[in-house]
């Protein structure tokens, strides 16, 4: 990643600020995600499965999205963005970012698969989605899918979570390039995950094994 280019952005606002304007309501929208999950399996066979509740989360992912977007690109001040303006800021500044991977448990997704600067809110699939039902729920009712939710979702963790690991490099104060809580759904493929003891609640003692002494 080339720290200069990133510089003068990055500078505006904290990986900390950063996480509580926006990670925490990321979290939130996952949460929800989750609770559709328990009653439709994250299985392929599933992606057709449309809903009310669905339709909500698709509108509310699609709209922070959007509000992430003008934050991660700088365009907060300016009166009226588009997606061509994310594309062009994406495309350019996180490598190959159409081809970014995310995984959830067994299953793989790309969720910028196919975007292009020729139609960059009809390429995307999630995102094409998104502006059907806003403006047209009933026409588009069976829009508002499970495949559609998940890409939506797991866009919006790909730019959290590179934008977090370029914030990182400008603020060297911070402890490490991952958010504080981490994602319960998602990791980026190729990206370390990391693992903190602190997560885990061990059922058992462990002691070593030449002096006796309790290891946790």
């Amino acid at each position: 990643i080339n720290k200069e280019l990133f510089l003068e952005r990055d500078t505006r606002v904290t990986k900390k600020e950063f996480e509580l304007n926006f990670w925490q309501h990321y979290l939130w929208l996952e949460s929800e995600f989750r609770t559709v999950l328990e009653y439709v399996e994250l299985d392929s066979a599933n992606y057709s499965t449309y809903s009310r509740r669905i339709e909500k989360l698709i509108l509310q992912i699609g709209s922070e999205f959007d509000n992430v977007s003008r934050e991660i690109c700088g365009l907060q001040s300016v009166d009226r963005t588009s997606i061509s303006d994310y594309y062009s800021y994406y495309t350019s500044n996180y490598n190959n970012i159409t081809a970014t991977k995310v995984i959830a448990g067994d299953v793989r997704l790309t969720p910028f698969d196919g975007w292009n600067n020729t139609a960059p809110g009809e390429t995307l699939a999630f995102w094409k989605a998104y502006n059907s039902i806003k403006h047209d729920r009933i026409t588009n009712y069976k829009e508002a899918s499970l495949k559609n939710a998940l890409n939506a979702m797991a866009a919006l963790f790909c730019v959290e979570m590179l934008y977090t690991r370029k914030l990182y490099i400008v603020d060297t104060n911070e402890e490490n390039s991952f958010p504080e809580t981490e994602s319960k759904l998602f990791i980026l493929d190729g990206l370390e995950h990391r693992i903190r003891p602190s997560k885990f609640d061990w059922p058992y003692d462990l002691y070593d094994d030449d002096e006796g002494k309790k290891i946790n």
